[in-house]
């Protein structure tokens, strides 16, 4: 595997990382993964989804960030009485903030939701949302509807972000919070256009960490944010929000057997979407930091293979030439099997300070930050501890990743 944000095909059993739920359905699993947009011909009720005999289904969703590469400074909604005492805003409120920014989108051939990260218009929603659409229409809280021009989408991510022109006064921009730091049980609240039904809310928990999607290109997407808010077709592109009104993530999948909620849905991180906004708003292009390895996991079983019992991180199982990693001096495996335990290996252990216990770890400090930043990266070298500092570089366009399984 790669530095892509994406988690290991193998977790150890301690890991929190879940394989990716299937696109399409297979005689193992009873449920499929479909993307989360009203089709244009969908009855009420009725969506075009269709399961082909088994698999799980996932839905998708989008979220925001603001123009300028910086976070909206935007103020949360104001803390209300009825929320005893603890200083955290009401859904009611979070809902009356974020609401007047949240957007319909609609295409020829279906309907998503969008979100406002800054007053020159730009919105953001998902790369299939948007998918192949010569005409896109946005649809504001206030019923104000303008055409809108898709800037960029990046499938790796299932981004795209549109310039909609100035946006009416009673929109609001919505803040980008981190994923960073959550925990699994924080509240959160989805607001989108599921089923036709505009300016919907649900509300529920961050029910896990660290699961795998699938993106519209077919690769992995990692440490995606799992929720039991009610997410069904036509919230794709809409944001996660925090329990302060700060968007954490993109409503993008729901695993599902009925083709609806089940109470399992997926948002793409924040963390990893706003690089590649801010690449797209500056340049036109995305672009996705890389450092140019394959790793694995340091295992239980592993560590103590290595003489490195108790200890976690990630090991250097290939070096790509061109990457910033060799640049650096960092050592691969010299294990001539990957079945065998990554000997000669460097051990990465911690990134700009953060601890990696896994790769999820390791993919979302690359993968958060953009091309040109600098890194300091801790390592293990024979079981001494060394620091190094890395240029990430972007990823070539003909590296390959391998294909959701």
């Amino acid at each position: 595997m790669d530095d892509l944000p994406t988690l290991p095909s193998n977790p150890s059993p301690s890991s929190s990382a879940t394989p990716p739920p299937r696109r399409r359905g297979t005689a193992a699993l009873a449920a499929i993964v479909v993307p989360a947009v009203v089709a244009a011909l969908v009855a009420f009720g009725v969506t075009r989804v269709s399961d082909d005999g088994g698999g799980t289904r996932t839905v998708t969703v989008t979220e925001s960030i603001d123009a300028s590469g910086q976070t909206v400074t935007q103020a949360p909604a104001e803390t209300e009485s009825d929320t005893s005492g603890s200083g955290t805003p009401s859904i009611p409120a979070v809902v009356r903030q974020a609401g007047p920014g949240v957007v319909e989108v609609r295409t020829g051939t279906g309907t998503g939701t969008g979100f406002l990260v800054d007053k020159k218009g730009h919105i953001l929603t998902n790369a299939h949302v948007v998918e192949n659409a010569r005409s896109v229409q946005v649809i504001y809280q206030d019923a104000t509807q303008v055409t809108a021009r898709v800037i960029q989408s990046d499938e790796a991510i299932d981004l795209a972000v549109l310039d909609a022109g100035t946006p009416p006064a009673s929109a609001n921009v919505l803040p980008l919070g981190s994923s960073r730091d959550l925990q699994v049980g924080e509240s959160v609240i989805a607001i989108g256009n599921p089923l036709l039904f505009s300016n919907s809310v649900s509300s529920g928990i961050v029910s896990g960490l660290k699961r795998q999607i699938c993106s519209p290109n077919n690769t992995p997407i990692g440490n995606v944010i799992q929720t039991d808010a009610a997410i069904n077709q036509g919230n794709s592109g809409g944001p996660l929000l925090d329990a302060r009104g700060r968007v954490i993530g993109i409503n993008s999948q729901i695993a599902t057997q009925s083709g609806g909620n089940e109470g399992i849905g997926f948002a793409v991180p924040i963390d990893i979407v706003k690089p590649v906004m801010q690449d797209i708003l500056q340049t036109g292009k995305a672009r996705h930091a890389w450092i140019g390895i394959t790793g694995e996991e340091l295992t239980p079983q592993t560590a103590k293979a290595l003489d490195l019992a108790g200890r976690t991180g990630v090991a250097i199982r290939t070096i790509d030439p061109r990457g910033p990693a060799k640049a650096a001096g960092l050592r691969a495996s010299t294990a001539k099997s990957g079945d065998a335990p990554p000997t000669g290996a460097d051990i990465i252990t911690e990134v700009a300070g953060h601890p990696v216990r896994d790769f999820g770890d390791l993919s979302l400090e690359v993968s958060s930050r953009r091309v040109g930043e600098k890194i300091e990266i801790t390592y293990l070298r024979s079981g001494k501890e060394a620091t190094t500092t890395i240029t990430l570089a972007d990823r070539p366009a003909n590296l390959g990743t391998s294909p959701c399984p």
